[in-house]
């Protein structure tokens, strides 16, 4: 998924991650959320 490289790329940096792929922010944390990928952020930030 097009959202979890971005955020790999950026070392789980949702702002750089979002701009990375041209979103905002708030909807790119939105379909975090909406997705469920909290916990892979979780992950790509802990290591």
């Amino acid at each position: 998924m097009l959202m979890l490289q971005a955020l790999e790329h950026t070392r789980g940096n949702v702002s750089k991650a979002a701009r990375l792929i041209g979103m905002q922010r708030s909807s790119f944390r939105y379909r975090i959320d909406r997705y469920g990928l909290g916990a892979a952020v979780q992950e790509i930030v802990s290591r």
